[in-house]
């Protein structure tokens, strides 16, 4: 008998928690013991087409505001009725209340929840965290089990009050990426992006929010720019393009606008190869996927000390606090002054090191022994 997998997420566009259950879906739908049906409350997104081409069956409610969520609940329970799932994974807030409310009423028992986040209180909406608060009496009657991506996040949780006793860590999972190019050489791809041979590239993925911190990076590399000619500054994440009024204002104050590249919301594996450094330098963080990402390309990376930003990293980089603008610089200072010999010291392995650790086809054993076993 096939288990009848039905994973329920809040939107289906590029994102952390979006990328690590398409990564594990398509894992879980290599097994023929698996029947897969995925299902986001607003739109089927970039995710949703590429899970589609993996001949996963995804399905869009498009819940756009609240004057669609109740016909969205009632074409839920009917999806849930006809698929008539043996195990329902939720992922984020949302998806969590209206998910695991839904599949409950329905009288599914094996239900589980999926926590992907920390401290949202730096940039999520009142409703957000109302949302959150709800799940958090929840918690204790609907799932089975709650799935969190980091031990912060775990931590974090069962202060604000959610049932310990529920709570799994099970880290989100990587593969050797296909695109990866050891030789960050020069290529068409630079000459697009108005890259020189000699210039030096301090990259950063994130969507541009209070809780990513871009004004800490900003503020940190603009006294570099006269002592660094080839340093440049590539941004990639929603929000980091030349329409953010407010972040191209942070930017003209450093007085070198033309030393940054603003990508805006782009697939990033395709650009770590382009980037000398990166950084993460984030106030609150659960399980960052871009760390492990960078690592994969054995870039030398700075952290802040968020999240597992630090258990990730381990010794292949370097770990400072959050929205500190001196120790920030001091460490891009350093790296920028390394050799080619001091640089692979610090990052030999660090791919290897993320696969051991983190590996997709481990992760999914995980989820595959939190099922059985509950």
């Amino acid at each position: 008998m096939k288990n009848k997998i039905l994973h329920i997420i809040t939107g289906l566009e590029l994102g952390g928690a979006e990328t690590t259950l398409k990564k594990l879906a398509i894992k879980q739908n290599h097994c023929e013991e698996n029947d897969l049906l995925i299902i986001s409350l607003r739109s089927i997104g970039k995710i949703g087409l590429i899970l589609r081409q993996n001949g996963i069956q995804v399905k869009a409610l498009n819940i756009n505001s609240i004057f669609s969520l109740a016909s969205g609940i009632i074409r839920l329970r009917i999806e849930i009725k006809n698929f008539s799932p043996s195990i329902v994974q939720t992922w984020l807030y949302h998806a969590d209340l209206i998910g695991g409310l839904t599949a409950y009423s329905l009288g599914i028992k094996k239900i589980f929840w999926g926590i992907r986040s920390t401290d949202i209180s730096f940039s999520s909406g009142l409703t957000t965290i109302f949302i959150q608060r709800i799940c958090v009496i929840l918690s204790y009657f609907i799932p089975y089990k709650i799935i969190v991506a980091a031990e912060e996040s775990k931590k974090f949780h069962i202060n604000i009050g959610y049932c310990k006793k529920k709570m799994i860590v099970i880290n989100n999972g990587f593969e050797v990426p296909s695109t990866r190019i050891k030789s960050r050489g020069f290529n068409s791809l630079n000459k697009i992006l108005g890259i020189n041979k000699n210039d030096f590239i301090l990259g950063s993925v994130g969507r541009y929010t209070p809780v990513k911190d871009h004004a800490t990076l900003i503020s940190a590399v603009s006294s570099l720019f006269m002592d660094y000619k080839n340093l440049k500054i590539l941004l990639i994440g929603h929000g980091l393009d030349y329409k953010n009024k407010e972040l191209i204002e942070l930017i003209k104050k450093t007085g070198f606008l033309e030393r940054f590249i603003l990508l805006g919301k782009r697939e990033s594996r395709f650009y770590y190869s382009l980037m000398n450094i990166f950084c993460l330098h984030s106030r609150s963080e659960g399980f960052p996927n871009v760390l492990c990402e960078a690592l994969l390309y054995n870039l030398p990376c700075i952290a802040t000390n968020v999240g597992d930003a630090k258990k990730i990293l381990n010794q292949y980089g370097f770990i400072i606090q959050p929205n500190n603008i001196i120790e920030l610089r001091e460490h891009i200072k350093k790296i920028i002054n390394m050799d080619k010999k001091e640089i692979n010291r610090l990052t030999h392995g660090s791919d290897r090191s993320i696969i051991k650790r983190f590996s997709i086809s481990s992760i999914e054993k995980k989820y595959k022994s939190v099922y059985t076993n509950s």
